[in-house]
């Protein structure tokens, strides 16, 4: 899941791993972390809902480093 910060940048940490949101910049994460950080930080950070089939998305491998690609298919469950 796409989560962005709102206003100003948060570290999120959980045992094992850690990530940075700023605002205006999408980080993927795995879904059951999302859903605790939408609840924990209600109103400072949101889903990001602005993808869309052709957009160029980039992410942070810690094997491969700095990857980008385009979206070729979105999967909705809602």
């Amino acid at each position: 899941m796409l989560i962005e910060a709102v206003e100003k940048s948060i570290t999120y940490r959980w045992p094992g791993g850690e990530v940075r949101l700023d605002p205006g910049v999408p980080v993927n994460l795995p879904t059951d972390r999302a859903r605790r950080l939408l609840a924990r930080a209600a109103g400072k950070v949101r889903v990001y809902d602005a993808l869309a089939v052709g957009t160029v998305i980039e992410w942070e491998s810690p094997l491969f480093g700095l990857l980008s690609a385009s979206v070729l298919k979105i999967n909705n469950p809602r």
